[in-house]
């Protein structure tokens, strides 16, 4: 904090200006916030060219290249039609609210400020938001800001009630605990395990065994065994075990032991990869891993959101909810296809 001059600081006159209108040397620091200069191609009509091909050298010319060279031997040359575009140039920040601006600088400022993640980390914003958990995020202290920013990827500190208010204080200290990610990791899996138990238990209900005694066994031994299951994940994850609906969503929506909503939990990990994956899907024709890793791969290949292009052995890179880099590895895929199945149809 001593040596990094915060740009909330240097932003907050201008947060309702045009991006023309700010000094040079704040426009330098909000580009750098991922806030700056952007280009938009767009059609605009189609145009001739001319163009060659050298066999020799497997090369293609175009345009003013093309007048250079002759036609002969191992040289072909010709015209063809291509669509012309037109660049627009604008800044984001003019796209955005105010508010908007202000959690995007406060987020930078989260990640940049040295040392400021650690000093954090030793206090509890869970204990330090209580005096202004009825404050709106511009009026915010700025450190609470960044805090704050850090952890509301939606930008709803304002729409909020006070309740869900101090969940996300609580998520932003277990969010700086050593084990973070790996507990996250861990809450999702049982999570979608859960959820995926009523559905499974309709489908072993349906079965039908024919008047077949040692069928009818195994199908209630199944069954016994996913309610068994969920009552354990149940426990896991900080729900009663009370089969009320209301009392089972008002869980959902507000704890989770070790303070992680599971609302929360889903988005980490269900939002960010799920559409990749329903179009590797769509692609593949099917669910069966090695046809639905390799269309996935592809789409990672061409740094579809939001893979990254890079790969590490069999994991594909991509970036998660946090601007960190994650991986997703086969065998990963595989359990997140298998999650999607309906069980057998027919009693083994």
């Amino acid at each position: 904090m001593d040596t990094y001059e915060l740009l909330l600081d240097q932003i907050t006159p201008y947060l309702k200006n045009h991006f023309s209108e700010i000094p040079k040397d704040i426009q330098e620091k909000i580009s750098l916030a991922g806030m700056g200069k952007e280009t938009e191609e767009t059609p605009d009509g189609v145009e001739e060219f001319e163009w060659a091909y050298i066999e020799a050298e497997d090369k293609h010319l175009y345009d003013d290249e093309v007048k250079e060279i002759e036609e002969g031997e191992g040289i072909r040359k010709g015209k063809g039609i291509r669509t012309k575009t037109k660049s627009k140039h604008y800044y984001i920040w003019d796209k955005l609210l105010p508010l908007e601006r202000e959690y995007a600088v406060a987020r930078y400022d989260f990640k940049n400020c040295f040392g400021f993640r650690k000093k954090v980390a030793s206090s509890k914003l869970a204990e330090a938001i209580t005096p202004y958990l009825k404050t709106k995020f511009s009026d915010l202290p700025q450190e609470m800001r960044m805090n704050i920013a850090s952890v509301d990827i939606f930008q709803k500190w304002d729409e909020i009630s006070t309740e869900q208010r101090k969940q996300m204080a609580r998520d932003f200290d277990a969010s700086l605990q050593p084990d973070y990610e790996k507990t996250v990791n861990q809450y999702c899996d049982w999570e979608l395990e859960r959820q995926s138990i009523p559905d499974q238990i309709f489908n072993w209900q349906r079965l039908n065994p024919n008047g077949i005694a040692s069928e009818q066994i195994i199908i209630d031994t199944k069954i016994k065994e996913l309610e068994e299951r969920e009552i354990e994940l149940k426990e896991l994850l900080g729900y009663s075990n009370s089969n009320n609906e209301q009392e089972l969503k008002q869980a959902e929506s507000i704890l989770v032991t070790p303070q992680i909503s599971v609302a929360r939990v889903n988005k980490l990990r269900r939002n960010i990869l799920d559409p990749a994956i329903e179009e590797a899907i769509k692609k593949a024709g099917t669910t069966e891993l090695a046809d639905v890793y390799l269309q996935l791969k592809e789409l990672a290949k061409d740094e579809c959101p939001p893979f990254t292009g890079i790969f590490e052995g069999d994991a594909l890179c991509y970036t998660n909810e946090n601007d960190i880099q994650a991986k997703l590895s086969r065998s990963a895929l595989g359990k997140r296809l298998k999650r999607r199945q309906m069980p057998p149809n027919t009693v083994c």
